[in-house]
């Protein structure tokens, strides 16, 4: 069950982290179950403001199609072993899917992106199992190779710094894209968000990076859209639950 649960977190983790780095706002979610299958979610939409400058700017989806590609998103789910319940763009910049899976053991042992971007660590105890999870710029590029579903002229245009690893603060590439996007852009931007919420098996006994819901059986957790695309601190979160 340990090798299911890392790979469940780690595909639910790097499809909304993805879409942050993509100046999306993401609402992703996780339902793990203890017989190892678990239910993942996720929610993706890009600013109409942001969507209309972009295609002023750049090339990506200029003729009025979807940013996403929900074609590539729904073959890189089947090919690692989910079955895809949902998988669409209802608008030009907007994606929603929702995809099951019951055994992760095959895709763990042949898919060689999920190991070397050492994103994820999974512990366990006596009656306890803990996921620790660490984001940053040394790797936030893998998180891209392995969903290829947001346009590339879209990241190529925003160049977030934690893609690109560019020498830049939060603060300048800001300002950067207030420039390039305008006021009402940048404003919708600061206004997004990247949320995961994870529903464990078992009860938390114990959590940091996130909040842990009333019934401690769900953490949430939050980042504004702008930090996830710089990525200025990494990105920490433990959580460990009863087996």
């Amino acid at each position: 069950m340990m090798k299911s649960l890392k790979l469940a977190l780690g595909v639910a983790l790097l499809v909304a982290s993805v879409a942050g780095l993509a100046g999306c706002s993401a609402d992703t979610g996780l339902l793990l179950k203890s017989d190892g299958s678990a239910v993942l979610s996720a929610q993706f939409e890009l600013p109409e403001v942001v969507e209309q400058r972009l295609r002023s700017l750049a090339g990506a989806a200029e003729d009025g199609g979807s940013f996403f590609d929900v074609q590539a998103v729904t073959l890189m789910m089947l090919t690692r072993g989910f079955s895809v319940q949902e998988s669409r763009s209802p608008s030009p910049r907007s994606y929603v899917g929702v995809f099951s899976i019951e055994d992760f053991e095959f895709f763990l042992d042949n898919d060689p992106d999920i190991a070397a971007a050492e994103l994820f660590r999974v512990v366990s105890g006596p009656g306890w199992r803990e996921l620790r999870v660490t984001i940053d710029r040394s790797n936030a590029q893998d998180l891209v190779k392995m969903f290829p579903g947001v346009d590339m002229q879209l990241l190529e245009s925003l160049s977030p710094p934690a893609l690109f690893d560019l020498p830049i603060s939060r603060s300048d590439y800001r300002s950067m894209l207030a420039a390039l996007l305008g006021r009402a852009a940048i404003v919708a931007i600061d206004g997004g968000r990247f949320n995961l919420t994870i529903q464990t098996p078992g009860r938390i006994i114990d959590a940091t990076g996130g909040a842990i819901q009333a019934d401690r059986r769900g953490l949430v957790f939050s980042l504004p859209v702008l930090d996830a695309m710089v990525l200025e601190q990494a990105v920490h979160i433990r959580i460990r639950w009863q087996e």
